[in-house]
Parts: C-alpha cells; sequence; structure tokens
C-alpha cells in the first residue's frame, strides 16, 4: 500500500498537451517532471527499480531535448562533442547516486 501513493507520477504523462500552444515545451517539460518524479521517489524509497526508471526516462527526456534544441544552432563536430560530454556527465552523476541506493549506503 505504500509504494501505491507514488505511482500518480505515471499520471503526468497523461496530461493532454496538444491543446495548448507551447504544448511542444510543455511536452518536454512533463516529461522531465516525470523522470525527476521516479528518480526522487526512488531516492527517497531506496527502491533501484525507481531510480533505473528515472534514470531511463531522465537519459531519455535529455537525449530528445538536446536533440531538438540544439542541431540548428551548433556546429556538427561540437554538437555531437558537448552531447557526449553532456551524457558522460549525467550518467557517472545518476551510477554513482543508483549505487548508493542498491548498496543500501543512506543517502
Amino acid at each position: 500500500m505504500e509504494s501505491t501513493k507514488f505511482k500518480w507520477i505515471d499520471l503526468v504523462l497523461f496530461i493532454p498537451v496538444f491543446r495548448i500552444g507551447a504544448g511542444d515545451l510543455l511536452s518536454l517539460l512533463l516529461l522531465f517532471i516525470y523522470s525527476l518524479g521516479w528518480l526522487l521517489a526512488g531516492y527517497r524509497k531506496e527502491r533501484s527499480d525507481w531510480v533505473a526508471k528515472g534514470t531511463i526516462a531522465f537519459l531519455i527526456t535529455t537525449f530528445i531535448t538536446y536533440f531538438q534544441l540544439a542541431w540548428a544552432f551548433m556546429d556538427r563536430s561540437i554538437f555531437f562533442f558537448t552531447g557526449g560530454l553532456l551524457l558522460f556527465i549525467l550518467s557517472f552523476f545518476l551510477e554513482r547516486k543508483r549505487r548508493q541506493v542498491k548498496g543500501g549506503e543512506h543517502i
């Protein structure tokens, strides 16, 4: 019963953003809220499966946002170098935090 109160996070994905004028920006924001919601809930409850779900959602959302926003503005070599660096840094911090939760260390 305790874990069901965090299931509301999934409902964020069903907000109808296609009816709003800035729906593309709002949909990206909602995807970030969804992924951060699962990350924070997983860290709070020390559930590694929730942390993994939030990490995957966060990386996919970051990947989509980066391609949508930076593709038109950057030179291609700088684009891919910066993207790789960004993903490396994100994965380093998220993996370290995931290992703390999985290892049973207190946050």
